[in-house]
């Protein structure tokens, strides 16, 4: 997303001004929680280095600077990890495959069967109106501004993201696999997912982030995530975050659930890349 911030000198360094495209999309409630995000951002300080969760990380590496263009492509091997991610699809291994080309293009595999029993699987960008009291309900309990500057950011600045809905008593044996691929040099992505499991339902979610600047020498990749996870009375939740970025990457991902009674929840945090990642 181009030009999503400017630098201020007179507030804290980069703010969200005031007309951006992001802020005008979707339903009057959604515009009203993104304006909120920004406010908040603006008006926020950054985090002080002397606080225990950011004792050994700068805040500052994941400010998006936008000295340079911004770049819009993808690394050249994506296309062939869909295609195996796919394969295992057909083959039954995956319930499902959720492809997020940095926020701009969602694509769902697999999903026809599982549509058939009450699941959902889609973009946030249609849900928002197909299953509007849920999304409005869930969408921001957990992530939003009051948890922290860079959860503001994300939470007016995500241009797109993924629903994932399991009804009362169902069950999905397989994981569904998300697949988001950050953007290369001096790109942009703000990732979000909402996932709501109901009573006594099951899922297991595979959420993998590849991509990101190959190395900080020509321009720095930039991915700020959000991870709501509502669990219902006596689900059971299996959550494994996988991060492969490229060496050139900074990621800032907040992950919060809620956790009903009775109900289990399984987290695996992977990190294998990047150049800055903060958890």
């Amino acid at each position: 997303m181009d030009n999503s911030m400017t630098i201020d000198k007179k507030t804290n360094g980069y703010t969200i001004p005031e007309v951006l495209a992001a802020l005008e999309r979707g339903p009057q409630w959604l515009r009203e929680r993104r304006k909120v995000s920004r406010d908040d951002f603006n008006a926020s300080p950054l985090p002080r280095r002397g606080l225990a969760l950011w004792r050994y990380t700068d805040p500052k590496k994941f400010l998006v600077s936008y000295d340079k263009r911004v770049d819009t492509s993808f690394h050249e091997d994506y296309d062939e990890v869909v295609r195996v991610e796919r394969q295992h699809v057909d083959d039954g291994h995956l319930a499902a495959l959720v492809t997020d080309y940095g926020g701009r293009e969602i694509k769902t595999y697999g999903t026809e069967s599982l549509s058939s029993e009450g699941i959902v699987i889609a973009p946030l960008s249609t849900v928002v109106d197909t299953h509007q009291e849920m999304v409005q309900q869930h969408l921001y309990s957990l992530v939003n501004s009051a948890t922290g500057k860079f959860e503001a950011m994300n939470g007016a600045l995500w241009n797109d993201g993924i629903f994932v809905y399991v009804p009362d008593g169902k069950t999905i044996a397989n994981p569904i696999h998300l697949l988001r691929e950050a953007g290369l040099e001096h790109s942009v992505y703000y990732p979000r997912l909402l996932v709501v499991v109901g009573k006594n339902a099951e899922v297991t979610l595979v959420d993998e982030y590849g991509g990101g600047a190959k190395s900080t020498e020509n321009g720095t990749s930039y991915i700020n995530g959000a991870v709501e996870i509502i669990a219902h009375e006596d689900s059971r939740v299996r959550y494994v975050s996988l991060q492969r970025l490229a060496d050139g990457a900074n990621m800032y991902l907040t992950h919060r659930a809620s956790i009903k009674q009775n109900a289990t929840m399984l987290t695996v945090p992977l990190v294998f890349g990047g150049n800055i990642s903060k958890q």
